[in-house]
């Protein structure tokens, strides 16, 4: 709890709460400040606590300096920036947003990062907006796995691609067996994942993007 802490000025804790609206409830200083866990954690599908158990895992490791290193592209809109993620072994070494509208330019800055860190391939989100990317980082000499995130879950128990994904990360977290960095955002985009079943299917169904967006757009407005 930052507001504990003798190491953090007053004027800090303040900015931090003005950029909220003055609400110490507010998810942003909740998670930034005060150490808790966002409001809605009990309707989440990934628990704050297996969240924050590892990023204190992250933050207690060496960075990996062998081992086979693998990367992910998320492709973002007109408003919602680019994710890259390096993963070595269960350890996340890279998470980087890209505010790059041209897929061109992203192509070329991703790849520079890629070949930086040796990494041995990268899997892409092809559809929609990103269905390009895959190409223009082949040209750049990446071997890519294009992902389509709308497509049939290879487990039966989910409904599509993208619902099977995060579920899987929901048991790596779970079960502790992936370290990620202390970032404010991702751990809030984590914590504010829901799920349900689909009345057609009975599958699992993660909650649409544009619902999610919903959940964290005070997070986005206080950032």
């Amino acid at each position: 709890n930052a507001e504990e802490s003798e190491r953090v000025p007053k004027e800090h804790l303040e900015f931090m709460l003005s950029k909220c609206g003055g609400d110490r409830n507010h998810d942003y200083y909740r998670v930034c400040v005060l150490g808790d866990a966002p409001s809605g954690d009990e309707n989440s599908y990934i628990l704050y606590k297996w969240i924050m158990d590892s990023v204190e895992r992250h933050a207690g490791r060496d960075v990996p300096v062998t081992g086979v290193r693998v990367a992910g592209l998320d492709v973002g809109g007109t408003s919602d920036p680019s994710s890259y993620v390096e993963l070595c072994g269960n350890w996340v070494s890279n998470f980087t947003n890209y505010n790059e509208p041209s897929h061109l330019t992203l192509a070329e800055k991703v790849s520079v990062m890629y070949k930086e860190s040796r990494c041995n391939a990268i899997a892409v989100d092809a559809n929609g907006l990103g269905y390009d990317v895959p190409e223009l980082l082949r040209k750049y000499g990446v071997l890519v796995y294009p992902v389509k995130a709308q497509d049939g879950s290879p487990d039966v128990a989910y409904e599509r691609m993208r619902d099977y994904l995060i579920g899987v990360l929901k048991k790596r977290l779970e079960e502790g067996t992936i370290d990620i960095p202390n970032d404010p955002d991702l751990i809030l985009e984590l914590a504010t994942v829901s799920a349900g079943i689909s009345d057609r299917t009975g599958r699992i169904k993660i909650s649409k993007k544009s619902d999610m967006k919903k959940a964290i757009s005070k997070v986005r407005d206080a950032g």
